[in-house]
């Protein structure tokens, strides 16, 4: 059932503004955030691995719990739902989305990987094509599990790597997720079709 309340992102000065932010977080400004809090940590800390781990990791929940919260409310608008019923209706969009009826749509492991190596609003996005009708709640809850996995992942992967643990980093944790999330669609359509 969908939240009542009113959207900010429905004004033009709030999607305005929620868009402008959603793009800022999945180009490299982000990076930049968090390499620069990286940076005081150590200057402050004297190279303090745990303390360095826990600020690149706070700093990563920081900014894709905000972006993930700001792309809830932006799908959530009325201006994204008259977008989606317009490409729904047109005979693409009817294509698109029988195959998501059909489970041929995104899964769960293809939407980590994608979280891990792109950014919580990139999964996100992945997500609404496997499930376009959810709710402003129901996609805030997604991107804030998404962003403490993320976040989670980040900075015990860091951890590991400065104590010289041999750990896989985060590109490698990605992109076999995403491996999976393959494999796994394409058995999905070969069962479908057999």
């Amino acid at each position: 059932m969908e939240n009542k309340q009113a959207n900010w992102t429905d004004s033009r000065i709030g999607g305005g503004a929620a868009m402008a932010y959603s793009l800022a977080m999945i180009s490299p400004i982000n990076e930049v955030v968090r390499v620069a809090a990286l940076a005081s940590s150590e200057a402050i800390t004297n190279g303090n691995k745990l303390s360095n781990a826990l600020v690149l990791g706070l700093s990563t929940l920081a900014i894709e719990g905000s972006s993930g919260v700001v792309l809830s409310d932006l799908l959530s608008s009325k201006r994204a739902e008259t977008i989606r019923h317009s490409i729904y209706s047109s005979k693409r969009g009817e294509k698109l989305a029988k195959a998501i009826s059909e489970g041929k749509g995104s899964n769960l492991s293809l939407e980590m990987g994608t979280g891990l190596l792109a950014g919580t609003p990139v999964a996100m996005l992945a997500r609404e094509l496997r499930n376009p009708k959810q709710d402003r709640n129901e996609r805030r809850k997604y991107s804030l599990l998404m962003s403490i996995g993320t976040a989670a992942v980040i900075g015990s992967a860091f951890y590991g790597v400065e104590e010289g643990i041999g750990v896989n980093a985060t590109f490698e944790v990605g992109g076999a997720l995403i491996g999976l999330g393959v494999i796994y669609s394409l058995f999905k359509v070969v069962k479908n079709r057999a």
